[in-house]
């Protein structure tokens, strides 16, 4: 019984590949990946720039991996495993399990006494907190919100409540999410119907040539975007507590 690797991949900027992660996506008999043609290609690139760490003679199979596969399939991933085969697992971009399948992969994996090996790099998460200007000691992890405007309202709702049981408790974390282009601009009109004209920051293209950190109120932030077309992923954090406060 061999391991399951989970991979960091680069969120943007290839040279944020760590050596290590080269060298394990070089030895492993099997890629999981939610893209096989983005994952294909990142192999190709690795192989371009960093020869000398790369193997010529081995060509892991890059196997599709999503949610629904995820549940399916399973059984036939851990049977890899069992049969002695080295596996890893990466998401399109970022660190697997991050708002991507493979949670209960893991799960599964752990009950049958696989064992599991991280390979830390890149994540969004951590890019945009460190650049936000907000608190770090402790923040809270939203993933995607939901993509219809009532449900993103309620969510949104509920969390306030939340944030103001915390702060009674002397609690005050950073609230981080991610949003679409497209999605973006609603949810700043709701962001500020639940929580008023606060301040936040957005950070789009992480690592990428047009990268971009941007703190503002709402009301700046959507008049923005009212007249631009918002590209690129975005990471939202706010935190009601923090100087930055719009009151």
């Amino acid at each position: 019984m061999n391991n399951l690797y989970i991979v960091s991949t680069p969120i943007g900027n290839l040279q944020d590949i760590t050596i290590r992660a080269i060298k394990i996506l070089q030895q492993v008999d099997y890629i999981l990946t939610e893209n096989p043609q983005k994952t294909g290609t990142l192999l190709s690139e690795i192989k371009k720039r960093y020869p000398e760490l790369c193997d010529e003679n081995k060509h892991p199979k890059i196997l599709h991996f999503n949610e629904y596969i995820e549940n399916e399939k399973a059984y036939e991933f851990m049977n890899l495993l069992e049969k002695g085969y080295n596996v890893a697992l990466v998401s399109e971009a970022g660190t697997p399990l991050i708002s991507d399948p493979g949670y209960k992969l893991v799960h599964f994996a752990l009950s049958k006494g696989i064992k599991l090996i991280s390979v830390p790099g890149a994540s969004a998460v951590a890019a945009a907190l460190v650049c936000s200007g907000l608190p770090t000691d402790k923040y809270f992890f939203l993933g995607f919100l939901p993509k219809t405007k009532l449900k993103k309202e309620k969510h949104l709702s509920n969390l306030k409540s939340s944030l103001e049981d915390l702060s009674r408790n002397g609690l005050n974390p950073t609230v981080i999410f991610f949003e679409s282009p497209h999605r973006v601009l609603e949810t700043l009109y709701v962001l500020k119907n639940v929580f008023g004209n606060i301040r936040i920051s957005l950070g789009r293209e992480l690592t990428k040539v047009f990268e971009e950190n941007v703190s503002d109120n709402l009301s700046n932030l959507i008049a923005k975007f009212e007249t631009s077309n918002p590209k690129g992923e975005f990471t939202v954090l706010f935190n009601l507590k923090s100087e930055s406060h719009v009151r």
